[in-house]
C-alpha cells in the first residue's frame, strides 16, 4: 500500500522543518529570535498535522498535508535560490519533487 510511505515522507519533511526551526530559535538573538519563534510556531503545527495520517488513516488529510508540504518546500527552494545557497535550494526542491510524485501517485490510485 502506498499510503504509509507517503505519510512517512510527509512526516519526515515536516519534522525536518520543525528541527530547522528549533535550531534557528537557539541560534538567533533579539528581534531575529522573535521571527524564529513565529517560524517555530508554524512548523510545530505543520509537524503535528503531519503525524495524524500516520496514526489514523485518512486519505483526505494525507492529501491536504502533503499538498501543503509541497507548497512549503517549493517556497523554501525559491528562498534558497534567492539566498544563493545550494543546500537550502536542493534540499527543499528534492522534498517538493518527492511530494509531487507522492501526490500524483496517490491521486492516480484512488
Amino acid at each position: 500500500m502506498i499510503y504509509y510511505p507517503i505519510a512517512c515522507i510527509t512526516f519526515l519533511s515536516a519534522t525536518l522543518g520543525f528541527v530547522f526551526s528549533v535550531s534557528t530559535v537557539i541560534k538567533r538573538k533579539n528581534a531575529d529570535r522573535t521571527d524564529a519563534l513565529y517560524l517555530l510556531a508554524r512548523s510545530t503545527a505543520i509537524a503535528l498535522a503531519a503525524v495524524v495520517p500516520l496514526l489514523r488513516e485518512s486519505g483526505e488529510l494525507l492529501t491536504a498535508v502533503t499538498g501543503g508540504m509541497l507548497i512549503i518546500q517549493l517556497a523554501d527552494g525559491i528562498i534558497g535560490l534567492y539566498s544563493k545557497s545550494r543546500m537550502r535550494t536542493a534540499g527543499p526542491f528534492i522534498m517538493a519533487f518527492l511530494h509531487a510524485i507522492s501526490l500524483w501517485t496517490y491521486l492516480s490510485l484512488i
